[in-house]
């Protein structure tokens, strides 16, 4: 397999890995006030804007393209992390919903388009490949967060850590400008009309969906609550770190298997 060069992509890629608060990401919310109720209700608010916004943004990634999609979506996921830091030091609930939404909408724009991206430009012997060389930068930025965290923590708190968090999602909309443009020659495919509930007819499909709204929230539980559980044992969140750190570098092992594969 021919060796893959470092480029914007794998730079925004690992940018967006750096989320120096991601160990503690409940306590951004609890510590400014936010019970672990409302906690969920702001999590199905994200995921109400995911699932209402993916086809509208869709549609115009179709009349924009992706690369500028990818630029917008890079933007609004600075302005939600900038909404973040301003909740936290208001506790301002309001300012916590609107992140969510605007956190939604930048979400809606990058599912789909990064793979469509690659797709586009690597085709399809190396759109694999490059996949997993990108998301490898991903996981790296994010094991690199995991390991500063700590120390950040101690030195200038939760803010420390968002704003640091900012400051690397500056960066990475800077990145995003130097993004490769996708051939003009590449046809983005006209949409049909969506036909939703055929989708849950098929029980397939809609075992499918079941499933990864089961993996989902499994996600959402280990992630935002085993910091949680560590302070309640009476053990530092620090302790987070070791444990992101042990998934992180399985999660590496992608890129060397698909070569070899």
């Amino acid at each position: 397999m021919k060796k893959l060069k470092f480029d914007s992509y794998d730079g925004v890629c690992f940018l967006n890995g750096l989320v120096f608060f991601a160990p503690v990401a409940l306590l951004v919310r609890t510590q400014a006030g936010v019970s672990e109720h409302v906690f969920f209700l702001l999590q199905a608010l994200l995921s109400g804007v995911i699932f209402l916004g993916e086809i509208p943004t869709g549609f115009i990634t179709d009349k924009i393209g992706y690369r500028k999609s990818l630029i917008l979506a890079q933007v609004l996921l600075l302005g939600a992390r900038s909404l973040l830091l301003a909740a936290f030091v208001s506790r301002s609930l309001v300012l916590f919903v609107v992140e969510a939404v605007v956190e939604g909408i930048a979400a809606c724009f990058t599912s789909g388009t990064g793979s469509a991206y690659l797709y586009a430009l690597y085709g399809e012997n190396g759109y694999l490949a490059k996949t997993a060389h990108a998301g490898n930068f991903g996981t790296a930025g994010f094991i690199i967060s995991t390991v500063a965290y700590a120390g950040i923590y101690k030195i200038s708190g939760m803010e420390g850590l968002l704003i640091t968090t900012v400051v690397m999602n500056i960066i990475a909309v800077v990145c995003s400008f130097y993004l490769r443009s996708e051939s003009s020659k590449t046809v983005i495919a006209d949409r049909k009309e969506v036909q939703i509930l055929a989708v849950f007819k098929n029980k397939k499909a809609f075992l499918f969906v079941i499933s990864l709204a089961i993996f989902s929230i499994a996600w959402l539980l280990i992630n935002f609550f085993y910091v949680e559980k560590l302070e309640n044992c009476g053990l530092p969140v620090e302790w987070m770190s070791l444990i992101i750190l042990s998934y992180s570098a399985v999660q590496m092992l992608a890129e060397p298997i698909l070569g070899k594969l």
